[in-house]
């Protein structure tokens, strides 16, 4: 497995933890103070993370339209966020551009710009790999690509 797989998975489970973190936090603590000194005292380490996958692209509206399709993130977010992340953990904005099969109609193809904020470890090797697991993923739990 190389190092930018290892790297996204750290940086959704960091997410994950974090969003965990956020729902014991408020189950556990009665007031606004006590969330907020929950928050500080848990959630310091998974800042980065949670806005490295903000940056990425996601469906706007017209979903079911013939595209194509421009999901591209956000650029500058994942720069400035690179900008303040130790170099061993930074990040850097990738874009992919995919063609995929329009559901339900054999050879037409849909054109998709997909932007994603990835570890500094990704290349385009890395993405090509990653990319048919994320579709996989969507597909089956969202009934889209």
């Amino acid at each position: 497995m190389d190092e930018c797989f290892k790297d996204l998975a750290k940086l959704i489970d960091s997410v994950a933890n974090a969003l965990l973190l956020t729902t014991y936090c408020r189950l556990t603590n009665q007031n606004q103070t006590e969330i907020k000194q929950c928050f500080d005292a848990h959630l310091a380490f998974h800042e980065h993370s949670s806005q490295v996958l903000d940056a990425w692209g996601r469906p706007s509206a017209g979903i079911y339209s013939s595209g194509p399709f421009f999901w591209l993130g956000a650029y500058d977010q994942c720069q400035s966020i690179s900008n303040i992340m130790a170099l061993n953990q930074s990040v850097q904005y990738c874009r992919a551009n995919i063609h995929i099969e329009a559901y339900g109609m054999q050879h037409h193809q849909i054109p998709l710009f997909y932007g994603m904020c990835l570890p500094v470890h990704c290349n385009e090797h890395s993405v090509n790999d990653i990319f048919p697991i994320f579709s996989y993923f969507l597909e089956k739990t969202f009934g889209i690509l």
